[in-house]
């Protein structure tokens, strides 16, 4: 599952080993080198950083032991070597997009995606009755959190392999509930994991030719889950083949969902004795890849899941770009949990922000960043710096926004914290310090709107210890001068003077602290933020500073209620917000709370002097 069979496992120190592409930097000189493939269509390529002295770096193709018939030729992918500065805000952008080019990468036009999935609450046992549910729930409440997408996770079929019958709690199999999705104006979805096989299926005893074995002749091992060993199907067989793609055509064209999450694709490359000894890993698997999207339209939104990255680049919409998450902030696994506490690539929310974060400038260039879900429900372990790392983490990455709790049974606060994450920013995040450690703690998102520019920065605490956390314009790579920061989730405001560092009270342990931070204006009104959005401005569509007074605009696709702040040069003396009387207090100087709430739009006036 996690491990590449052809990728060297580093047992020296100063020895390293990276899928695809890596980085060697040095942070003195703040500059480094990229080398990597630009796809793997034709081998899985790796880089071993060989750092004792003298250091050595080996770029290497695995072909497998594939066999090269006379008069046959085989080309690796191309290799890529490219200089980096570590403190560009996009160190790695040349590479990102010479890789998206060679790929012929297309995006959605929409580079955003929010829904709510079954998996995090329900796991396997759901039933057709709590996806009807938590769909009526979600259409109640439209207006309160729009959300893009209901997407039904693993749980439906009698076996993964057999997914042509359903367990008893989807009678109907599952085109009506795709039909009742839509009709209540949701974009259906559901999970398959074509290529990765229960060995007590039907399939793998009705077709045992089908499956991928060893040189022993057994089954190859896929992997530990559904509590058991899994197996693999041989896709090199033209019927195998078939059949994997049928049900994902099957889903698509019959059921009636054009948007389809691919889990668990990884099992078509492991290794084994394949049909067609001719064909590598790397090759079995991308050509899978190619027979699955071209069996799809090109409006279906393929999402892949447990797939190296190279082999869904031009062929999946969006990708999962790290470990699942889980309902605690480390790995547990009942009296095993202290033992893989570390295991980084285990469900839990602290392994899957690590990529969460380290991925994020793939987010569109490479495909829609789907950064696994959020479980907002107060029935989960994370304490509430927990929960807002991992909400702050995903919104933060500006890709999909899923949340899978069950909706109706969700407090309204914890409602709240939904509302605030949509609609999803759908901008790039960079990375302040992503060589500076084993875990990026900062994190900015650049933004621009009807008030001007503002930038979001994250500093998120991986510690099991209360942080600290200085801030000045250098460290947060913004020009030097005056800044007001406001902190989004515990509303402080300040203003950052240039040359002049800012240490507010310590952050708990895995909390996070997220501010917007504008420019200082001498004499203007400023729109500093507020609550209605975790964005702190996108809501602003309209800023008309007046002589004595300021005329605005916020809108969201939904409900809002909440507070925004504002400098001001003058004390107001009225305020309304769509004609009704707007509440306001004094917060420190020139800076005023208001307090409001409104449907979709609000357009408001104040007036000073």
């Amino acid at each position: 599952m996690i491990w590449n069979a052809s990728t060297p496992v580093p047992r020296r120190r100063g020895v390293f080993s990276s899928e695809f592409f890596g980085a060697v930097v040095d942070r003195q000189s703040r500059t480094g080198w990229l080398l990597g493939f630009l796809s793997q269509r034709q081998h899985f390529g790796t880089l071993v950083a060989d750092l004792r002295h003298p250091a050595r770096l080996h770029l290497f193709a695995s072909g497998d032991g594939a066999r090269l018939d006379p008069g046959q030729t085989i080309i690796t992918d191309w290799a890529a070597a490219c200089p980096i500065l570590l403190d560009d805000l996009q160190p790695l952008d040349s590479y990102l997009q010479a890789a998206a080019a060679e790929n012929e990468v297309h995006l959605p036009a929409n580079p955003t995606l929010s829904g709510w999935c079954s998996w995090y609450h329900y796991f396997q046992k759901i039933t057709a009755g709590d996806i009807r549910s938590n769909l009526q729930v979600a259409a109640r409440l439209k207006d309160v959190y729009p959300l893009d997408l209901v997407q039904i996770d693993d749980g439906f079929e009698t076996q993964v392999g057999d997914w042509y019958t359903f367990r008893p709690g989807f009678p109907d199999g599952m085109a009506p509930l795709a039909e009742e999705i839509r009709r209540e104006g949701f974009l259906p979805g559901i999970w398959l994991a074509p290529f990765i096989i229960d060995r007590r299926s039907r399939l793998a005893h009705e077709h045992p030719e089908y499956l991928l074995r060893n040189r022993a002749g057994t089954p190859v091992n896929a992997g530990f889950g559904w509590d058991r060993i899994a197996t693999a199907l041989d896709i090199t067989r033209p019927d195998a083949l078939e059949h994997a793609v049928g049900v994902v055509s099957t889903a698509a064209h019959e059921w009636g969902y054009p948007y389809l999450k691919l889990d668990f694709l990884y099992a078509a490359a492991l290794p084994g004795i394949r049909h067609n000894p001719t064909l590598n890993r790397a090759q079995t698997l991308y050509r899978g890849m190619q027979a699955i999207r071209a069996a799809v339209s090109s409006e279906t939104l393929l999402l892949g899941c447990g797939l190296p990255l190279g082999a869904g680049l031009g062929l999946v919409d969006a990708m999962r770009i790290g470990a699942d998450v889980s309902p605690s902030w480390y790995p547990e696994r009942g009296a095993l949990s202290l033992l893989i506490r570390e295991e980084h690539q285990y469900p839990s929310v602290r392994g899957a922000l690590q990529n969460i974060l380290l991925r994020a400038p793939q987010q569109g260039v490479w495909w829609i960043n789907d950064p696994d879900c959020l479980m907002a429900r107060p029935t989960t372990s994370l304490t509430e710096a927990e929960l807002q790392s991992l909400a702050s983490a995903i919104a933060l990455c500006g890709g999909m926004t899923l949340v899978s709790d069950d909706m109706t049974a969700l407090p309204p606060d914890r409602v709240r914290l939904v509302q605030q994450l949509l609609p999803p920013i759908g901008v790039r995040a960079a990375l302040l310090d992503w060589a500076d450690g084993f875990i990026p703690h900062l994190v900015r998102v650049d933004l621009a709107g009807a008030g001007g520019d503002w930038s979001l920065v994250g500093w998120f605490n991986f510690s099991d210890q209360p942080q600290t956390c200085p801030l000045d314009a250098a460290t947060m790579r913004l020009p030097e001068g005056d800044y007001w920061l406001r902190s989004f989730w515990d509303g402080q405001v300040m203003l950052l003077p240039a040359r002049a560092a800012w240490t507010p009270a310590s952050l708990p342990p895995h909390g996070v602290r997220v501010m917007a931070v504008r420019s200082a204006s001498r004499g203007a009104p400023l729109y500093l933020g507020g609550n209605f959005h975790f964005s702190q401005g996108m809501e602003l569509v309209n800023w008309q500073p007046q002589p004595a007074g300021l005329s605005l605009r916020l809108a969201l696709p939904r409900q809002a209620e909440g507070i925004f702040d504002l400098l001001l040069p003058e004390t107001p003396q009225t305020a309304f917000l769509n004609d009704a009387p707007l509440v306001w207090e004094k917060i420190q100087p020139g800076v005023y709370r208001f307090r409001g709430a409104f449907h979709h739009q609000a357009d408001i006036n104040i007036r000073w002097g």
